[in-house]
Parts: structure tokens; C-alpha cells; sequence
């Protein structure tokens, strides 16, 4: 699993294919492993970024002064991500990027069924 150092602290992260960039958000208290039954069968041409966001499932403590706004997570330009399409689960809310440092290009929702 790759990782980025923030202020806040280390952002592990999975990273599937090449081409424009779609990052896969996951819920509270979930992890990066809920896209584990579909990310096979989604298509070619893409870089699926799946981070594990500090939710409740993250694998190491933030700093203890980390800001754990959106905006004070994560800042996607550093692992090079734009342009960007965030999706999230169709239970979830697209809160993911609401402090991104470039805004993403476009949100989805993924849909069961």
C-alpha cells in the first residue's frame, strides 16, 4: 500500500491502472476494502485511487494536532490527481473532496444493483 505524508499525518492508499484519475471514497468507519467485490470490474483507462481516509478504519493515528476537516486531510494534488472524479458509495455523501486544493472535475455516485 503507497502513502503520502500531510501535515496532518500519513494517507495509505491503493492505486489500480492508468489514465485520468477516479478516486473512490468509502463511508465512516469503513476502509479502502469495501470496493474490493467491483474494482475488478470496472474499466480499463482509468487510475482508481482508493484512499483509506482517517474515518475510523485507518491503519495509524493522525498527528495529534492534525486539523480532520476535509479540507485539513487531505490535499489531493500531492499524490498528482488532477483532473479528478471522486465517487462515493450510494449510501454515502460526496464530502471527500469539499477541501480538495483543485477541485474535482466530477462527482458520481456508485449505484447497487
Amino acid at each position: 500500500m503507497k502513502t503520502v505524508e500531510l501535515n496532518a499525518g500519513r494517507i495509505h492508499y491503493v492505486e489500480r491502472g492508468e489514465g485520468p484519475a477516479v478516486v473512490l471514497l468509502h463511508g465512516l468507519l469503513m476502509n479502502h476494502t469495501q470496493w474490493d467485490a467491483v474494482i475488478d470490474k470496472l474499466p480499463e483507462g482509468f487510475r482508481y485511487l482508493l484512499p483509506v481516509l482517517p474515518l475510523g478504519s485507518h491503519p495509524e493515528p493522525m498527528r495529534e494536532n492534525a486539523d480532520l476537516t476535509m479540507r485539513g486531510m487531505i490535499s489531493w494534488s500531492r499524490i498528482s490527481l488532477p483532473p479528478l472524479t471522486f465517487t462515493t458509495p450510494p449510501w454515502s455523501t460526496p464530502t471527500g473532496a469539499a477541501g480538495c486544493s483543485s477541485p474535482p472535475t466530477a462527482w458520481t455516485s456508485a449505484s447497487g444493483g
